[in-house]
């Protein structure tokens, strides 16, 4: 673990983790746990996103141009025979 890898690794993890904050509660019973309940500043998560009630919102329509642009990068890469 110190090669410069794990450096590299570390500053990613810290990046990446810098708004990973808020509470979460959990129902615990015998060997199970459920998640009851989340909250966070930085939450994602929005439930009139996720009903597509709204017009503010994109519409399911919307997303397969969404799926196309963010798939490109890896077409490239498969075109340009670059598999690691």
């Amino acid at each position: 673990w110190w090669e410069p890898f794990m450096e590299d690794l570390n500053a990613f993890t810290g990046s990446v983790q810098r708004r990973v904050t808020g509470k979460v509660r959990l129902r615990l019973f015998k060997s199970s746990q459920q998640v009851i309940g989340r909250e966070s500043p930085y939450a994602l998560y929005s439930e009139a996103a996720a009903s597509f009630d709204d017009e503010n919102v994109l519409e399911q329509s919307q997303m397969t141009g969404m799926v196309r642009i963010h798939g490109m990068e890896s077409i490239l890469y498969k075109r340009l025979g670059l598999n690691g």
